[in-house]
């Protein structure tokens, strides 16, 4: 009876030991959109987004972020007003959050699958609150989670 549950244990264990990084995406996305979802359901405009939903403005230039000025008239598609079209960006941002979750993992294992364990050591990432502020912004929050995935290729060169 014992040597049969270990057996189990075993052949299960091997099952979830390997994962393709498809499965993978899927799986980081779930739980990170499970922890973003209260965020996103409460519909709350953070510091920054209470002035660009009413006056819809980008403002980013003044502070050197031409890149984030043109990403932000790039997906809201207007160039002189910044629509709310929450929770599109913080989506968007999951999904760049889970792809840099997989390059970091990609930086320490250089192989084409990862195991279960891999997988959740990068959940402290993207379930710390500091990042879950990030993701909190409406307008802001895909920039932030772009230049992150910056930081991340720059550590594979």
């Amino acid at each position: 009876m014992k040597q049969k549950l270990q057996t189990t244990l075993e052949k299960l264990d091997n099952r979830f030991d390997i994962l393709s990084w498809k499965k993978a995406f899927a799986i980081l996305t779930a739980i990170y959109l499970t922890a973003i979802y209260p965020i996103i359901r409460a519909n709350y405009n953070y510091i920054d987004d209470i002035g660009r939903a009413f006056e819809g403005y980008a403002r980013y230039k003044g502070f050197s972020r031409y890149i984030s000025e043109y990403l932000s008239r790039v997906i809201h598609a207007s160039r002189n007003f910044l629509f709310d079209i929450s929770p599109i960006p913080q989506l968007l941002a999951v999904c760049i959050l889970v792809v840099s979750s997989l390059i970091v993992i990609s930086q320490v294992k250089n192989r084409r699958t990862i195991s279960l364990w891999e997988l959740l050591m990068m959940l402290p990432l993207g379930l710390s609150p500091y990042f879950l502020e990030c993701l909190s912004y409406k307008y802001d929050s895909r920039v932030y989670e772009i230049f992150s995935v910056n930081k991340d290729l720059k550590g594979l060169l």
